[in-house]
């Protein structure tokens, strides 16, 4: 089996303001690349509103990966709640439209979950760099691209997770000019791994 726990990591540089009503996104899911039947299914999914809820929900979130043979992903900008229920409205409006016209509806927990993850971030937004490689000197050529590109930040990069096949490499926003020619794309929205057992 493979073992790989970022909470702690990732705990160090989540970002709750309380004067302000947001959510941050974990989803517990069984990827199609993980199981034989190739099905991609969620298991449960969190709105998590403070680094003491992200503690409580830990021991869960671990068991439930190990059950599952699954993943925890995390979506590391906080969602402000009203911009998460404008995106909501959109989505069941479209639903409903849907189902008028005789198509397809979502259920409402993924409507929900979509919502969260369509809905626009509050403040600095941290970046994604998905760098599918375990290559140690690969990932520091990277990281030392990205470190000191020009940003308004003295140093862009905030933390190194660690994933099944590679990193993700948390960023401040830089100018991705300096990531040309490397195959690695910034991500402005996404998700990184927080927590992942599973078959090798």
């Amino acid at each position: 089996m493979m073992t790989i726990n970022n909470f702690k990591k990732i705990g160090k540089f989540l970002k709750f303001d309380p004067k302000k009503k947001t959510v941050i996104w974990v989803w517990v899911a069984i990827r199609a690349k993980d199981n034989a039947e190739r099905i991609e299914r969620t298991v449960k999914s969190y709105h998590i509103q403070s680094l003491e809820d992200f503690e409580k929900r830990k021991k869960e979130i671990m068991k439930l990966c190990r059950t599952y043979h699954c993943r925890a992903y995390v979506c590391i900008n906080p969602k402000p709640i009203l911009n998460i229920l404008f995106s909501l409205q959109s989505i069941v409006m479209e639903n409903i439209r849907n189902e008028v016209n005789g198509g397809s509806s979502m259920l409402l927990k993924g409507m929900l979950d979509s919502a969260v993850m369509k809905s626009g971030g509050d403040g600095e937004k941290l970046w994604i760099l998905d760098v599918d490689t375990k290559d140690e000197e690969e990932v520091a050529q990277i990281i030392n691209k990205v470190k000191y590109a020009p940003s308004g930040h003295t140093n862009n990069v905030v933390s190194t997770i660690p994933t099944a096949h590679g990193y993700h490499v948390i960023t401040y926003p830089f100018d991705t000019r300096v990531l040309n020619g490397t195959g690695v794309e910034a991500k402005k929205e996404g998700l990184t791994l927080l927590y992942a057992y599973l078959d090798k």
